[in-house]
């Protein structure tokens, strides 16, 4: 009898890790479908309190694909993506622009980053399954380590691995954010005017270039304290002098830190605010603004912001 429960324990010890990684491995397979499938649908967001409806177009391609991202409830709003190239309109001026990621992702509040590197900080946990847009779905929790992070609650489809629906859980584990397709067509390519921009939007100005990464500078502020996991993953050029942009990231959470100089025509803030899943924190440091946001909770916005300060000698 002793050996039978040295041989059970054995097993559930070995088997642990193969069932956490054939969950993360769902991530994988969300991010392949969300990029590599064609698929059209309708789908609602909710966030701060508010309800939007949307329609989705998307083409997959070599070039990343593109995709067309038009709002049916509210105020008139347009997002078309084609390659690198973005162009929103909100119904006013359309605005243009160009970015440097290979493959950007109108959806872009979904987690994302290597499933396997994330394990640190996030548990990642099969659950039921699920109906939803008329169609069978996974539950795979995202589950953070710690209170610096937020939860994930995702539903993708059983077979191409698309995603469905998103919760995502604030600190207190209520829901910040939601999405949910209504109805989705998986593997039915757009025609080329579904993909196309209204005519307002195709008369917008020629795209401008957004900022590159820049990383032959060594920056002049830094964060010495974020929460364990989040490094600094990227840098822009700073658009004045003795200002900086820095981000922050664990890999799914991003969190923006920007430094500009006090100025007499816009007020300082300090202290926290919060829209949504978004959180900031603003302090004063050395005659700067200091400003943190991101999609996380308030006391990571925090305790990076407190943490910003100068480099000896930058």
């Amino acid at each position: 009898m002793q050996r039978a429960r040295v041989a059970l324990l054995g097993a559930l010890c070995f088997a642990a890790p193969a069932w956490a990684q054939d969950a993360a491995s769902w991530m994988t397979r969300m991010g392949e479908a969300l990029t590599g499938l064609d698929y059209q649908g309708d789908l609602v967001y909710a966030y701060a309190g508010q309800l939007e409806t949307l329609r989705v177009f998307h083409a997959a391609g070599p070039d990343g694909g593109r995709e067309r991202l038009i709002s049916v409830s509210g105020a008139p709003r347009e997002i078309v993506r084609a390659g690198g190239q973005v162009v929103c309109s909100t119904g006013a001026q359309p605005a243009s622009y160009a970015t440097s990621d290979p493959a950007p992702r109108l959806l872009g509040m979904l987690p994302g980053g290597d499933p396997q590197n994330l394990q640190t900080h996030y548990a990642f946990v099969l659950g039921a399954t699920e109906r939803v847009a008329d169609l069978q779905a996974q539950v795979l929790d995202i589950r953070p380590r710690d209170a610096y992070r937020h939860g994930f609650r995702l539903w993708l489809e059983r077979e191409s691995g698309m995603l469905l629906k998103s919760m995502r859980f604030g600190a207190d584990g209520r829901p910040v954010e939601q999405l949910m397709f209504t109805r989705i067509a998986l593997r039915q390519r757009p025609t080329e005017t579904e993909l196309t921009a209204t005519t307002t939007v195709q008369a917008s100005s020629t795209p401008m270039q957004l900022p590159q990464a820049d990383t032959g500078r060594t920056p002049a502020w830094q964060a010495i304290d974020p929460p364990s996991g989040f490094v600094l993953a990227l840098q822009h050029p700073a658009p004045q002098a003795s200002s900086e942009h820095l981000i922050y990231s664990d890999g799914i959470a991003s969190v923006s830190v920007y430094v500009e100089p006090l100025t007499p025509d816009v007020p300082a803030f300090s202290g926290p605010a919060s829209r949504g899943a978004v959180n900031l924190y603003g302090r004063i440091v050395d005659g700067h603004q200091i400003t943190v946001l991101g999609d996380v909770p308030a006391a990571t916005v925090e305790r990076i912001a407190q943490g910003v300060t100068p480099v000896a000698g930058g």
